[in-house]
């Protein structure tokens, strides 16, 4: 799994919780729903 935020690439193992601290600082955008996060990144590809 990868996240990027403030142009910073970040890959994390998929096991649970491991992401945890690493993000927690991390706020979403709640104006932003998942169906048009999961379009954005569609459409960025």
């Amino acid at each position: 799994m990868s996240f990027v935020y403030e142009g910073h690439i970040t890959i994390i193992k998929q096991v649970s919780n491991a992401a945890k601290g690493l993000l927690k600082h991390i706020k979403g955008d709640a104006s932003v729903s998942d169906q048009a996060s999961l379009q954005s990144s569609i459409e960025l590809r």
